[in-house]
């Protein structure tokens, strides 16, 4: 008799699904024993823990710290796969790729957890300051160098780590401070660092806008033989009159651009002001420049100095010079001073931000992921082993599917392939469960949860083996199923008191019950030919 779908192929299909559920449970199996070690000895120090709070803050209050740390395991997974991924994203952009499972991967773990158990920022967040160096184009022995100084440099100005690493990249850049050379590098980082923490702690500027001055003047001022003191000091005591940011840079890069102009060295040659040393040819002090500068003009109006320096910088660099000579050389000398014998002030300065409660709390967040990253990688080979798994059973499933278009029609009455769904997501569950326990046995209610998934699992296979080994008594567990043969629905038509043309327009709608033969086999109902005829 010919059916719509074939009960025999529906259960050898079905059927198919209970291997890789099988051996996903095996693998699940492995895997909770390996994590259910480490929940039982993360409870014991929690009840230890708690025995030695038990008298202060009582057994509700241990409850409830256990109950925080119990909600903060539920994004362990999630945060120890985030961590794994930047990593595997910095080490792979780096000139010379780095790859998961090396000595150089783990290195830029052990730096990037570091980090994050002693520091206000999380180890994910230092693994993405090495990402941001890589995309910089530092390499991976300079950013393991920098990273330290990054991460004090973003305490001390209250920037991200992101933002840091701009402003450190470009600033080595801007100071022609960049080298190939690792350790020179951190060297060159550590002064560009703390003089810039100094000039934004000891002036009226932030970082920020210190380094649009940096990123407009720089390049040119330095170029003229000026040391990166000398420009940084000049930038303070401009913003220390009220020219900041960009507006400062540009002043600064055109002063330095006319200084570097031979017309204008002539010009300040004939007012016996030099900018290169007579018998070195060496670019002479700013400083002392400008001191002589003033002294030439000293007998001038102030109408008739605006002149002059108006036509020797030009009317972008005039404001800067201006202010510059109005206070004199002494305050930009002493600044200078400072600034060169600032050596460690960013980690200083980042040590005072983080002695606040504010800063306490970062850091206990910090080492909250800290912990939840080593719970990680304790257990990474099984939860790996637990994905590879269920990832096998889902696929196996959506093939079953893919070869059979009919057969995810049939589940809706036959409800095995749904149980199979069923099995997968309770042993999915089961994870979800075995992080979840903290307080109580959890190494006992964790294997009584992979024994439900287990009992789940077998409870969806037996049956369906047992089921295929019998074809020829399928019928029985039929109606369980809720699928009737043509008979069988013939029979609820006659017996629920169906008239002769409501049966013959019901058989016309179902070729399987007119195929039904002979219609006299079925007690009480009898069917002419003619009333079916339309249908042969």
């Amino acid at each position: 008799m010919a059916s719509r779908f074939s009960i025999e192929a529906v259960f050898k299909a079905v059927d198919k699904i209970t291997a890789p559920i099988t051996r996903m449970g095996n693998r699940v199996s492995k895997s909770f024993r390996k994590i259910g070690s480490a929940v039982d000895r993360a409870s014991t120090r929690f009840r230890k823990f708690g025995k030695s709070l038990g008298p202060v803050l009582g057994v509700a209050g241990v409850a409830g710290a256990l109950l925080a740390v119990k909600m903060a395991l539920g994004a362990v997974i999630t945060t120890g796969a985030e961590f794994e991924q930047t990593l595997v994203g910095a080490g792979a952009r780096f000139e010379q790729p780095i790859r998961r499972a090396t000595a150089a991967f783990k290195e830029l773990s052990d730096l990037a957890r570091k980090i994050g158990r002693t520091t206000e920022f999380t180890a994910n967040q230092a693994a993405g300051g090495l990402n941001f160096m890589a995309k910089a184009g530092f390499s991976a022995d300079q950013a393991i160098a920098l990273l330290p100084g990054l991460v004090d440099l973003a305490t001390a100005s209250e920037l991200d780590l992101a933002r840091a690493t701009d402003i450190a990249s470009d600033s080595i850049g801007a100071f022609g401070l960049q080298t190939e050379d690792a350790a020179q590098l951190g060297l060159n980082f550590g002064r560009v660092s703390d003089q810039m923490a100094k000039t934004v702690n000891s002036t009226n500027t932030d970082m920020e806008q210190l380094f649009e001055t940096v990123k407009k003047g720089a390049p040119a001022f330095i170029q003229t033989g000026q040391s990166m003191s000398t420009f940084l000091a000049l930038t303070g005591r401009l913003a220390q009159s009220g020219l900041k940011a960009s507006e400062a840079g540009t002043a600064i890069k055109n002063i330095g651009l006319k200084l570097a102009d031979i017309g204008v060295q002539r010009s300040l040659r004939r007012m016996n002001v030099f900018v290169k040393d007579l018998d070195t040819g060496k670019a002479r002090d700013f400083a002392d420049v400008m001191d002589d500068l003033g002294e030439a003009l000293s007998g001038k109006t102030k109408i008739e100095k605006a002149g002059i320096l108006n036509q020797l910088f030009g009317l972008r660099g005039v404001t800067g010079v201006s202010l510059i000579l109005g206070e004199g050389t002494t305050a930009l000398r002493a600044l200078r001073k400072e600034l060169e014998n600032s050596t460690g002030e960013t980690g200083r300065l980042a040590a005072v931000m983080r002695d606040t409660l504010r800063g306490q709390i970062k850091e206990l967040n910090s080492a909250v992921e800290s912990l939840g990253l080593t719970f990680f990688s304790a257990n990474q080979d099984g939860i790996e082993e637990f994905t590879e798994g269920l990832t096998g059973a889902v696929r196996a499933i959506d093939d079953l599917l893919d070869r059979n278009p009919g057969l995810s029609q049939a589940t809706l009455k036959l409800g095995a392939l749904a149980t199979a769904f069923l099995g997968v997501g309770l042993v999915a569950a089961l994870v979800i469960a075995a992080l979840s326990v903290v307080t109580g046995n959890p190494v006992a209610l964790a294997a009584g949860l992979l024994a439900l998934g287990a009992t789940a699992t077998a409870l969806l296979a037996q049956p369906l083996v047992e089921i295929n080994r019998r074809q020829g008594e399928a019928r029985e567990v039929l109606p369980a199923l809720d699928i009737i043969t043509p008979e069988q629905r013939l029979q609820q038509l006659l017996e629920g008191g169906s008239t002769r043309n409501e049966i013959a327009m019901t058989i016309r709608g179902d070729r399987n019950l007119f195929d039904v033969e002979p219609f006299g086999n079925i007690p009480g109902f009898e069917l002419d030919l003619e009333d079916t005829g339309a249908l042969a």
